[in-house]
């Protein structure tokens, strides 16, 4: 018997899954290959915050992490690029939300005076802050960015860890 071909013959599996799906598992392959390989730190993190804004269709996502001082973001993607290195007020009332909150929190950018001016130019009207916890106290948090006001909450509720 002939074996038959045709153009699924030469697809991958994942050539063959929905675009978003495909993409989500092509970025969790890379992340798993880059943790064999010893890669960590910042490489990691951008790796992290690249894979969430993929998976989600948020228009930008970073990684901002907390110390004692304050907050500083460490990894941007997306249309928040300009956003790199900028320091983060812990006072803000959505930092003080995912510090004593629930892991996930789907935040309006509304709050005057936050910080938030050059997000809202960019066009933003919404964040998703996904809490980040080492032995119980939040050291980070992923940040997604939404350009419609309705709520992407349930598009990212698997994220909470």
């Amino acid at each position: 018997m002939v074996p038959r071909r045709g153009t699924l013959c030469f697809m991958s599996a994942l050539d063959q899954l929905p675009p978003d799906q495909s993409e989500l598992l092509r970025g969790l392959t890379e992340l798993v290959r880059a943790s064999n390989t010893g890669a960590g730190g910042l490489d990691g993190l951008q790796m992290i915050t690249e894979l969430a804004a993929a998976a989600t269709g948020a228009g930008g996502a970073s990684f901002v992490e907390y110390g004692e001082g304050g907050g500083r973001l460490v990894t941007v993607c997306g249309a928040v690029e300009f956003m790199l290195g900028r320091p983060i007020d812990v006072r803000s009332s959505n930092v003080t939300a995912i510090l004593t909150g629930p892991a996930v929190q789907d935040v309006p950018m509304n709050e005057p005076g936050s910080g938030l001016e050059p997000l809202l130019s960019a066009g933003f009207r919404r964040t998703v802050l996904v809490g980040v916890r080492v032995g119980g106290e939040v050291v980070g948090a992923i940040q997604l960015y939404f350009r419609d006001a309705q709520s992407p909450l349930s598009e990212v509720a698997t994220l909470g860890f």
